[in-house]
């Protein structure tokens, strides 16, 4: 059976049947044994860390989610699966060791840590100390790589001789889940650490909870040290503001950026590998969406004017993260739920670094009605790619895909993903002009017979006012560029064209 339809006009059942089966795991198509072609993997998926050699940023490894471990040898332009380690499962920490560049530890989840001394090309099991639990986090001490902290289910341990023994500090008083911010160590002190917004000053032994108010400590937030000022604390609160502390702690002053008000989400903050430039993400709501980025020279006194909107979103409870590019300058990875971001010029542009990073399954599968062998692809993290060879490669496209795709069966190299519509085989696209405040999910149809005309089904999210059924059916004849409600639904599912093609069919 080919795997695609070179008939112009809606899909056909061949293409439809394909896109179901390949909604498992990335790359392999189950079923239907000698009939089938496993086809590569689209690229993509969450990536939760990043690591660069300090000896050489082109040297990177990124743990994913659910994939396991990958390894780029060219700042992520290309990605191939580390070997050695387990295929899959989630990876929670990727550190190198500042004093010994070659040797890299990997903490899996549930309950794995690997140590490799030959830059990844082969691995070993670690125990013992902080290796008997799932390994949160590593850190080596910024001015003092002998001094190593590791935080694990078993607790608070530090090392003295850069990780060959371990002494157990204590247990660690906050929350311990796989989205918890990494140790930071004091550059001025190494016997001074943060974990989410718990402060010790005596190596892990003791802890104090820093909150610049009430409401701050009941919201997600992010607390770094200054690297180049000391006793300086700058904490982001998701849901509130970005506060400094001049006193380690002691007292705070609001520091928010501009722009950053009730109508933005803070996601995430970090400083350049030269600590000269913080910068701080925060996510549009409830407007157009996507990361936008602020940055401050001075600690968080002053700010620049806040960037054009990403291609992706960072995760608001912090789990996506940004991180300073070891060689230098405003250069920044961004890990995503789509995969890693990077940008050169302090997250002002963005480029995608996905191909070969195969971590999620395909969820929705497109065939250009015009163009044979071209196929769209969604993974399970909202990662748009192209294919022109029938599935055999993949090139990404772009991130924050929520809505199922649907062809234009009229013009070649054209689909929507509910109000966006891509034109130029995927490669521009443009929101249309319907403002729904509470829409979550939303569905395109095209009329095959009058393409100007097109059915939007939406489905509204539970929440801020927001009800199932709030919205419903619209439909547009000029295109998209108004449009009208037809009706209300409680509950939104499929749209399709049937024969003779005039006839809407849905589902509820």
């Amino acid at each position: 059976m080919d795997a695609v339809s070179t008939r112009r006009g809606p899909l056909g059942l061949g293409v439809l049947l394909a896109g179901v089966l390949l909604l498992g795991v990335a790359g392999q198509v189950w079923g239907g044994a000698g009939r089938w072609t496993a086809l590569g993997g689209i690229a993509g998926g969450r990536v939760s860390v990043v690591a660069a050699d300090p000896t050489d940023p082109q040297h990177l490894f990124a743990g994913t989610e659910k994939a396991g471990l990958f390894r780029s040898s060219d700042g992520g332009e290309t990605w191939e699966a580390v070997s050695g380690l387990p295929g899959k499962g989630s990876v929670s920490v990727v550190v190198f060791d500042p004093r010994r560049p070659r040797t890299v530890y990997a903490g899996l989840a549930p309950a794995q840590s690997f140590k490799s001394v030959d830059r990844g090309d082969s691995w070993t099991p670690l125990a013992g100390g902080p290796f008997d639990g799932p390994l949160l986090s590593l850190t080596f001490a910024p001015r003092r790589p002998e001094i190593v902290y590791a935080l694990s289910g078993q607790g608070v341990f530090g090392s003295a001789d850069g990780g060959a023994t371990w002494e157990a500090r204590g247990v660690y008083p906050g929350e311990q889940i796989n989205g918890l911010p990494p140790i930071v160590v004091s550059p001025f002190d190494a016997d001074t650490l943060l974990i989410d917004a718990f402060l010790s000053t005596d190596g892990g032994r003791s802890w104090t909870f820093l909150s610049p108010n009430a409401q701050a400590a009941d919201d997600d937030h992010r607390v770094l040290f200054d690297p180049l000022r000391s006793g300086v604390i700058l904490y982001a609160a998701v849901n509130l503001a970005v506060f400094r502390s001049e006193d380690d702690g002691q007292t705070w002053s609001d520091v928010t950026p501009p722009h950053t008000t009730l109508d933005y989400l803070l996601e995430n903050m970090a400083f350049s590998s030269d600590g000269r430039t913080l910068f701080v993400a925060a996510f549009s709501y409830p407007g157009p969406g996507g990361t936008f980025f602020q940055e401050s020279r001075d600690g968080g006194l002053n700010w620049t004017e806040g960037s054009a909107p990403a291609p992706f979103d960072l995760d608001e409870v912090l789990q996506g993260s940004i991180i300073a590019d070891p060689a230098g300058g405003k250069r920044l990875y961004a890990t995503t739920v789509g995969g890693i971001y990077w940008s050169a010029d302090g997250g002002r542009t963005w480029e995608s670094r996905t191909d070969g990073l195969v971590a999620g399954g395909v969820v929705d599968l497109l065939a250009d009605s015009w163009l044979p062998g071209t196929l769209y692809a969604v993974n399970n993290y909202g990662a748009l790619s192209r294919s022109r060879d029938g599935g055999a490669t993949w090139h990404f496209l772009r991130g924050g895909i929520q809505d199922r795709l649907t062809t234009d069966p009229t013009h070649a190299g054209t689909f929507y993903s509910g109000l966006v519509r891509f034109t130029d085989n995927g490669e521009s696209s443009a929101s249309l002009p319907l403002s729904l405040y509470c829409l979550d999910s939303a569905q395109m149809a095209v009329d095959p017979v009058a393409p100007s005309t097109l059915y939007l089904m939406t489905q509204a999210f539970t929440g801020r006012g927001c009800h199932f059924g709030d919205l419903g059916l619209f439909k547009s004849i000029d295109g998209g560029l108004t449009w009208e409600a037809l009706t209300k639904a409680p509950v939104i599912a499929n749209l399709a064209f049937g024969a003779p093609r005039q006839t809407l069919w849905s589902r509820q």
